[in-house]
Parts: C-alpha cells; structure tokens; sequence
C-alpha cells in the first residue's frame, strides 16, 4: 500500500493523508493514538475501503458529524476512503464512497449503498484504466475470505490458539493457501460427471440403468451417512468442550484441586496405557494375519519327516525327488492333504517334475534346499506364537491395570458427586452425564464410518460392474469416457488437495514453531507448534504434553495465534502487507520486544495501529531503524476531530 486517504470518514473531517513505507529495509509504518483518538476507524476505513459494509462491521454514523452540520439543505454528503496499493509491478487506485442526502436538519437519507471504483494508474499515478468489475479483480488479488489474517485485530487474534477452534485453524490455512480453487474445481467436475451419469442413465435400458440407480443410490446413502458423522463430530466436539470447561471451573475450586489434579494425572495413566494397549493389539492383529503357519503345521512336521527319513549325514538319496512326486500321484494325495486329480495342474506339475531331465545331484540340493526352509518355517511359526502369547499376555496386564485405574477415575468422581458443596457436586452430574453423551456420540461417529467404509465397497463394486455393462454398449462410449475422465480428474484433484494440504501444514507448522521461538520468553519450556492433520493448533512443551496450551497465558496464547498467522502468510508467499490493530494489549515487555525485533523481517510491509503504552521507549528504539513512517492521531475533545500528524 503507497498512500491512504481519508475525507470526512468518521472523525476525520476533511480530506487526510497517510503515506505507508515502502518494501524495504524500513519496511514500517506506525500510526500512534491514544484511546479513543480513532486508530481502530482508521483502521475500519482501509477494510471498509476494500471490502464494504457486507464484510466490514461499522457502529453508528460513517459520515463526520461536522460534515453533516455544516451541509447545505438537500446537499449530498459523502464519506470516501481512497487506497492507492502496488500489484505484480502495476499501480491501482480503489476508492469506496457513502452517499447520503439531507432533507431536514435532522433527517439524512441514504443514497444506496457504498459504490466503489477502481483505475490502473500510469507511471505519473495519474487514472488511466477504470476496471469495471472492481471487487472481481481485488478478490484475485486479496480475497475477502483471507483479509482477517492480514489486516486484523490484535485483541481478538488469540482466537486461534484457544481449544475447540479448530474450524478457525482451518478455515485460516484453507483460504490463505487458496485450497478452495482446487475444491471448486473438483465439485464441478463431479457435477459434469453426475450430467454425464444422468445422460448415461437416460440413454441406457436393461441392466446397465438398473446399477445406476443403484450406484446413484448408494450415493446418496453415503452423502447422509457423511452429513450424519458431521452433526456427530460436532456434538461430539461441543461435548468435549463443555467437560473440559467444566474441568477448568472445578481445577479453579480450591477444596477439590487436589481430586481433579489426582484425576488429571489418571487420565493421563489411562492414555498413555491405552496407547500401549492398541500398539499391542495391532501386533497382535499383524501375527494373527500369518495364522496359516500354526494350522500348516501338519503337513510341514509331515514334510519334514519324510525328508528326515532320507538323509543321512546331511546327504540326500538320489532320486527322492522323483519317487517322492510319484507317491503322490500313485495315491492320488499331496503331502498336504490335497486331492490331487489325474489331469489336473498339480498333477501335470508333478509329471513334469518327473520327467525333466537333470542331475541327481540337482534333486539333492533342492531337496536339502526345501528342508532348510520348512526347519525355517516351523522357528518362524514358534516365533509367532511366543509373539502372539506375549501381545495377549501383555494386552491383559493392561486391561486389569486400566479397569483399576478408571475405578480410581469411577471413585474421585463420586466423592465429587457426593461433595458437600453443591456448586461441585452440580459440575460433576453435568460432566458425568456429558461423558455419557460423549461416549454415545463416539459410537455413533464410528458406526457413520462404517457405513461410510461399507458403502465406499459397494459403490465400488457397482463401479465395476457398470463398467462393464458400458464396455458393452459402444453407441455410449464417448458419454462414458467422458464420465472416466471427469471421474477420475476428481480422484486426481483429491489426491492433489490432500497432499498439498498435507505438505502446508507441515510447512506451516516448521515456520510457525520457527517464529514462535522467536517470539516467546519462555524458549526451553515449548519446543514446538504443531498442526496436527485434524488442523488442531497445539503447543508441545519440553515435557512431551501434545497440548500445553492451558498452560499458557493471554499473552502467550496471542503470541502463538500470532506465530500461526505469521508461519501461514509466510508459507503462502502471499505479498500482501500485515496490518495491525492494538497489536501489543496483553503483551509484557518482553514478548514485545521479540515482536518489534521479529515481525518486520517476517513481512514485506507493516503498519501498527498502536498506544503509547504498547509501545514504550525501549521497544520503540528497537524499532525505529526499520521505521520508513511515523504519524500521530490527535483527537481535539472541543470539536471531536481527529488530525492526522507525520512525525516521520
């Protein structure tokens, strides 16, 4: 941004300049005001400006009440915010106007609402182009949808490093990182594919519609069962909220601190063995896949016996092999007890075994060869029961030690129910009937994920067989390769979305940890911030706790959604500059410190709506070799107008 300008704008009566620093190594504009002197209108005109009164919250009057005063009966008076702004090496001018009538001395008619214009300028700033869709061509550039993490406001920043806004995390890396173009793109490729399904639905007869219905209907099956695992996730996630607020207030209660932290420390027992208890039960699961061994021991203890008979000194007989397929075939049984047939293929290999011509020595190497791996098998297969009976025997150490440690977890819960201060024994009914709802709503979350998982199989086999119903009707193949086309296009586009959404958040999480250890005091107590791939924002300490963040305060916790911002826009490479408004509140002056000495290398430009007491002698020395601009918001009590003064 090259220059604001403000007319009649609030408080700020008249037209009024602000000149921003440029990109480069004075890279930053501060605009001081005391409480009250209009730093947050200002900082309302540049998003109004941009984005208007649908995105932009205004209180009261747009328009400066002098301006109002001093109009003439049936005068048209507005309000206007200029910005002059730098793009992919081009110039712009946006500029949005309010526009209102007076009738009378106390009435005032609006005259619509806002309009904004927008010109490309010439090298000598003058208008040259218009742009006649205006917010069309600013979306591309700064999209509404992504302004908040660039043009935001410092007392409500935290949001994102609070429990339960994970939707916020989300939404905030979705659309900074423009993942909504591949979505749009994928969702109309699956409406062409659903037209072309239509066209092939209405063109077909016989079977072939038949499986389409189906297939049509398995979809939408599997729609509702994801429409119902998406209100269970949300109950599910509300409910985890209130029993962790509900926890919060009774850890507040001094008579009970000591019950909830025993239940605390029993929780995390109960995590940690479950844990266990699952790697266990996934060995288990993985041994249990090769159970063939155990039941194949018969005929391998049978194979090995007849070879045993036959060696001597580690030798084998010439010709056993030979005689050994014979016997099978004379009795018309493998080793294995397999029915062995005259022309069947085990009979025709068998022949063929014979009949090769060879060594007899070829026939002793295979022969001691195959002993040597069946003696293998059978210690694999001890191996894998020894396996199997440490897993189960491990597995029921740990179901006696959870069942003891949730009777403890069963046992604090009734002295809290039973507790004689009511306010306690209300907390803990609430929160044991929400854990019961939170349990019910797990299952039901499970049980939509089956059906989704179980519908996926089906849909799937519908696919197939479709596909080979439309193989044979050729009068149809241009519709059903266009439908294979568009199909597997949105395969391609999920796969694309789910990796690059996967390969951002790891990126966002490396820069957001990096930014974050430059920002925060306490540096040995986190060692890094993580994204975890439900888009989750947690703070991981040096103890190895995944989710520290109750342990931080405001400041921290506006430091973190701070560093999550700064590592998300940096990751983009967006070049749009970083605005903000009271950026300091909670802050102590350390955590500004690290911020002024920070921030400004993180972002090509930045402007901080700031108070005198945010930022303070010491930290505004440490800013000031990186201050291109400086101006001063003076509010006059006696007229109620704010100037704006350049200092620097």
């Amino acid at each position: 941004i090259n220059r604001i300008k403000l007319f009649n704008f609030k408080q700020y009566y008249g037209e009024q300049e602000v000149i921003l620093a440029k990109p480069s190594l004075n890279n930053v504009t501060i605009i001081n005001g005391k409480n009250g002197a209009g730093k947050t209108n200002f900082f309302t005109a540049i998003n109004w400006c941009l984005y208007g009164e649908s995105e932009v919250e205004i209180d009261g009057h747009i328009i400066n009440k002098i301006a109002l005063n001093e109009a003439n009966l049936y005068a048209t008076i507005q309000a206007k915010v200029s910005l002059y702004f730098t793009h992919g090496g081009r110039n712009y001018l946006i500029f949005r106007v309010h526009s209102i009538k007076k009738e009378s001395e106390e009435n005032f008619v609006l005259m619509g609402p806002s309009e904004v214009y927008m010109y490309e300028l010439d090298s000598e700033g003058r208008e040259q182009n218009s742009i006649d869709n205006p917010l069309t061509k600013l979306n591309l550039i700064l999209p509404s949808n992504v302004r908040t993490y660039f043009l935001f406001d410092g007392e409500r920043i935290d949001d994102f490093a609070r429990p339960d806004h994970e939707d916020e995390v989300w939404e905030a890396v979705k659309n900074v990182l423009k993942l909504e173009v591949i979505e749009r793109s994928k969702n109309h490729l699956s409406s062409i594919a659903n037209e072309y399904l239509k066209e092939l639905k209405n063109s077909s007869s016989g079977d072939l519609a038949d499986l389409l219905e189906q297939e049509e209907n398995l979809k939408k099956e599997k729609e509702q069962a994801k429409s119902e695992l998406e209100v269970y996730s949300n109950d599910y996630n509300e409910c985890n909220r209130q029993i962790k607020a509900i926890e919060i207030k009774q850890s507040e209660i001094e008579e009970i601190r000591q019950l909830t932290e025993q239940r605390d420390n029993l929780r995390k027992e109960i995590k940690i063995l479950e844990s266990n208890y699952l790697d266990h039960k996934n060995n288990l699961r993985k041994d249990v896949t090769r159970v063939s061994l155990i039941f194949g021991v018969k005929a391998l203890d049978s194979t090995n016996t007849i070879l045993a008979s036959g060696v001597k000194e580690d030798q084998m007989p010439a010709g056993i092999l030979k005689r050994l397929c014979q016997k099978i075939i004379d009795e018309g049984t493998c080793i294995c007890g397999r029915e062995v047939k005259k022309g069947s293929y085990e009979y025709i290999s068998l022949i063929d075994i014979i009949s090769k011509e060879g060594t007899e020595e070829d026939n002793q190497g295979f022969l001691l060869e195959l002993r040597s791996e069946i003696r293998a098998t059978l210690q694999k297969r001890k191996d894998m029961i020894d396996n199997i009976r440490y897993h189960y025997s491990e597995m029921r150490k740990i179901e006696k030690n959870l069942e003891i440690s949730e009777d403890k977890e069963d046992e604090i819960s009734k002295q809290l129910t039973n507790s004689e201060y009511e306010n306690v024994a209300k907390l803990e009914e609430q929160r044991k009937n929400l854990l019961i709802d939170k349990g019910r709503l797990e299952t039901l979350k499970q049980s939509s994920k089956n059906s989704i998982e179980s519908l996926d199989i089906n849909i799937g086999e519908k696919q197939g067989k479709i596909e080979e119903e439309k193989a044979q009707e050729k009068e149809m193949d241009l519709l059903k390769r266009r439908k294979s086309f568009a199909d597997k296009c949105v395969i391609a586009l999920e796969e694309i979305y789910d990796r690059f959404a996967e390969e951002m958040r790891v990126k966002i999480e490396e820069k957001a940890s990096e930014i974050f250890q430059k920002l925060i005091r306490k540096k040995q107590s986190f060692t890094k911030v993580s994204l975890t791939k439900d888009y989750q924002l947690r703070l991981i300490d040096r103890f190895g706790d995944e989710d520290a963040r109750s342990e931080i305060s405001a400041g921290e916790r506006q430091v973190l959604s701070l560093a999550f911002i700064l590592g998300l826009a940096k990751v983009s490479e967006e070049e749009a500059p970083l605005i903000m408004d009271t950026p300091f509140g909670r802050l102590d002056s350390e955590h500004r410190r690290n911020i002024v000495e920070t921030i400004p290398a993180l972002t090509n430009q930045l402007v901080l709506f700031v108070t005198d007491e945010e930022l303070d002698d010491e930290n505004r020395y440490i800013l000031q070799s990186k201050v291109g601009t400086e101006y001063t918001l003076n509010f006059d009590d006696s007229t109620g107008i704010t100037q704006i003064v350049r200092d620097l």
